[in-house]
């Protein structure tokens, strides 16, 4: 989050010398106060930015460390739905903007990927187990059943 607070104050400072130029050579003068604005509001957003982790930072530094046992949440390896996600939506898009008829494989691909996301992510939640294939423990002092 720091790094990009570096980057959006940058952008700022970039936007702010390109309305100067933008006024000083442009025979024109609706573009210049544009860029100069959006120069403001991206340091206003780098100056919210910086703010937000110099709190966390703080609040890191007052809170004791409080230690829990071991949580393993269940993650979803990674498929390949989300791409055909990505295609229906381009063939969607064509279709609402374009040609009509694009619209029924841009469905058709949608309710593909879809099934096949939830075909997929059903089959690793059972190739693992009901809880993943890996014990969720809340107390530091909690065992595994039949250890």
């Amino acid at each position: 989050m720091r790094s990009m607070s570096r980057v959006v104050a940058w952008l700022a400072l970039f936007l702010l010398v390109d309305a100067g130029v933008y006024l000083a050579t442009a025979r024109e003068y609706t573009g210049g106060p544009l860029i100069a604005a959006t120069a403001v509001a991206f340091a206003y957003v780098a100056v919210v930015l910086r703010a937000i982790v110099r709190r966390a930072a703080r609040e890191q530094e007052d809170e004791p460390s409080k230690e829990v046992g071991g949580v393993v949440l269940d993650h979803v390896g990674p498929t390949i739905w989300p791409a055909g996600f990505a295609v229906a939506a381009i063939l969607l898009a064509l279709g609402a903007a374009e040609a009509r008829w694009v619209l029924v494989p841009g469905a058709i691909v949608f309710a593909a990927a879809a099934v096949g996301w939830v075909l997929d992510i059903r089959h690793q939640h059972s190739a693992h187990g009901p809880a993943g294939g890996q014990e969720e423990s809340l107390s530091p002092g909690s065992t595994r059943p039949g250890s």
